[in-house]
């Protein structure tokens, strides 16, 4: 109980509340629109794909799991050809321009020898690399290598790849990745392949890099004797200790996010078509597939805008829904410990417990708290409440049917066990199918709601029913069972009540009054449908699901005052637009600190007329 007690006051006052990291519904941020647009002349459709692919890999770079340095978790959808992404609780220009330049920044890939050099310049040509002293070095085999010599610039190198090149593919029994050059490229390749397979020591490999510029200016800037101990060579300077059988370099720089491939070369490859081998699992093949046509796709990156978000439901809802929150669980708490005394009191700790646990791997996770997500925990203190209440319940049944109170205990454990069980399990596949199919909204709250399921099974069939077995087995209850919330006389008393109306004989009415609710239920639906041509229309769908428009007025030199703010609000209501679709746009703060509104964000469904929106405008 004790280190119950310490668990819960250590972890929510000197961790959880010190690093919590709220939504941008709660604490407001920043959003940005980039606009993905294909260098060849890509149909809509291809254009659409490409979009929701880059949008996938903006995500993952910037996704706080996958990139320890960044602090905010992006919520990105893709419309058409352009990716939204927002920020909670950006509240500096600086930051905010340092986020828009790592999303709008496209990678640009490169292959390397093992001493940094790149092997083909910028037209996808290999070039001749300058070796270090006392390394052998190739004989050319025509006058062409030589007149491709020159130090290109790192950043200028192309991989001459065609679009969408690598995929990941399984032959003879395992995971590879397939590249597919230029059909005019083999030539170039049969020449780096030639000039790798001929290094030795060790050194006969092709190293895949993302960024590799950006990795060498950082390294340089934050570990400069690092780098100089790696006498300049980034491959080096990626492994802890320069050992290249040794492991990358994760703590220091997340070598990994730039180094995302090194491959041995032991013969001339003069085909169009290769693969990379690695003892890769399928999802690290294809993984690795997608970083290579992130880096390679013939696309560009271009920002539409980004500003200020003011918080949908400010500032002081989190803190808000904090106190109702602490509310709420007095009100379990009372519950609990009226109706089962002493093991109420058990169960109130060990919920608190649950919540404390839940909040810290969250926030090690670098999880947000938004609406999703502290929905996900409520529905896991339901839960942990109902374990219990199953339990005790079940106590009382065992002892008012005349056995002991320790005989009652162990058989209500395991009568109840498969109960609680079975309920978890059955949630918890629920979870993983949201997981897996849902949007990246749902995907938070499925995570959350996994992790609520799994610390209930292990506080609630652990901690509880370790610490009730101990209270019960004392016999200081056997003839003080009132402790324990059993009043035998009273709650018989009740149940004959209860038991007095015959359910089952009942059900057939509860079944038609279902079936009547629905039938009229589909009967409204189909109607509305039929009448406006179009199955979607007996739903009442968002604009997640339905689409529409994304209005953002704003004057053309000023802030906006609050007069102007309200004159679109009236407008709003005049057009029958809900005012849930409004939102404030912050504009960069001025010399005070200060963030003035620059704009107004109007969300209006698809299918309202254009004439409603020339008026708003």
């Amino acid at each position: 109980m004790i280190a119950a007690l310490l668990t819960i006051v250590l972890s929510g006052c000197f961790y959880t509340a010190k690093n919590s990291r709220k939504s941008i519904e709660y604490a407001g941020g920043a959003e940005y629109v980039v606009r993905i647009t294909p260098e060849d002349n890509a149909s809509p459709e291809e254009a659409k794909r490409m979009a929701t692919e880059v949008a996938d890999e903006i995500y993952e770079r910037v996704n706080s799991l996958g990139i320890k340095s960044l602090k905010a978790e992006p919520e990105i959808t893709d419309a058409g050809a352009s990716v939204r992404v927002t920020y909670s609780d950006v509240s500096s220009k600086a930051q905010r321009l340092e986020i828009e330049e790592l999303i709008t920044r496209k990678p640009n890939l490169v292959f390397t020898d093992a001493f940094g050099n790149p092997l083909f310049d910028e037209f996808g040509h290999f070039r001749k690399a300058e070796l270090p002293n006392g390394t052998n070095s190739l004989v050319p085999s025509s006058k062409r290598f030589y007149e491709r010599q020159g130090n290109t610039p790192i950043k200028h190198s192309i991989v001459p790849l065609s679009n969408k090149g690598a995929t990941g593919v399984y032959v003879n029994g395992e995971n590879k990745v397939q590249l597919n050059l230029l059909p005019d490229r083999g030539m170039e390749w049969a020449d780096a392949t030639r000039y790798v397979s001929t290094l030795t020591g060790g050194n006969n490999r092709i190293v895949a890099w993302l960024d590799l510029a950006k990795y060498v200016e950082k390294f340089k800037a934050d570990f400069p004797d690092v780098w100089n101990e790696s006498k300049g060579n980034p491959v080096l300077a990626a492994h802890v200790d320069g050992n290249l059988k040794n492991i990358l370099r994760e703590h220091v720089i997340d070598a990994g996010q730039y180094l995302i491939s090194d491959a041995s070369v032991t013969k001339v490859i003069a085909d169009t078509t290769f693969v990379i081998e690695g003892h890769f699992t399928s999802m690290q093949a294809k993984a690795l597939a997608k970083k290579i046509n992130y880096g390679s796709s013939h696309y560009s990156l271009d920002k539409v805008y980004s500003n200020y978000v003011i918080a949908t439901y400010g500032k002081d809802a989190f803190h808000k829904a904090m106190i109702a929150g602490m509310v709420v669980f007095a009100l379990i708490a009372v519950f609990l410990i009226v109706n089962y005394g002493l093991l109420g009191a058990l169960s109130t700790i060990s919920i608190a417990l649950y919540v404390a646990i839940t909040l810290a791997i969250f926030t090690v996770m670098k999880g947000e708290y938004s609406p999703e997500a502290i929905a996900a925990l409520i529905i896991g203190i339901g839960m942990a409440v109902d374990a219990n209440i199953i339990t005790y319940e079940r106590l009382k049944a065992e002892v008012y049917s005349g056995s002991t109170l320790q005989k009652s205990y162990k058989d209500a454990n395991r009568k109840s066990f498969s109960t609680i069980f079975d309920a978890n399990i059955t949630t918890m596949i629920v979870a993983f199918v949201l997981f897996f199919f849902g949007t990246r909204n749902i995907v938070g709250l499925s995570v959350t709601l996994i992790l609520s399921i799994a610390l209930t099974l292990v506080v609630m069939l652990g901690f509880t029913r370790f610490a009730s077995t101990l209270l019960v087995k004392t016999g200081v209850f056997d003839k003080r069972q009132h402790l324990l919330g059993v009043h035998k006389k009273f709650d018989t008393k009740v149940q004959k009540t209860i038991n007095k109306f015959d359910y089952v004989k009942s059900s057939k009415w509860f079944i038609l009054g279902s079936a009547i609710i629905f039938g009229v239920a589909l009967i409204v639906m189909g109607t509305m449908a039929g009448i406006a041509g179009d199955i979607k229309a007996g739903f009442n769908l968002s604009q997640d699901f339905n689409g529409g428009s994304v209005i953002q007025i704003s004057h053309p030199t000023k802030s906006l005052a609050e007069a102007d703010i309200a004159n679109i609000k009236n407008e709003m209501a005049h057009l029958s637009i809900p005012l849930d679709n409004f939102s404030n746009v912050f504009g960069d703060p001025d010399a005070n600190g200060i963030k003035h509104v620059s704009s107004v964000k109007i969300m209006v469904d698809e299918g309202v007329d254009p004439k409603v929106l020339t008026s708003l405008v």
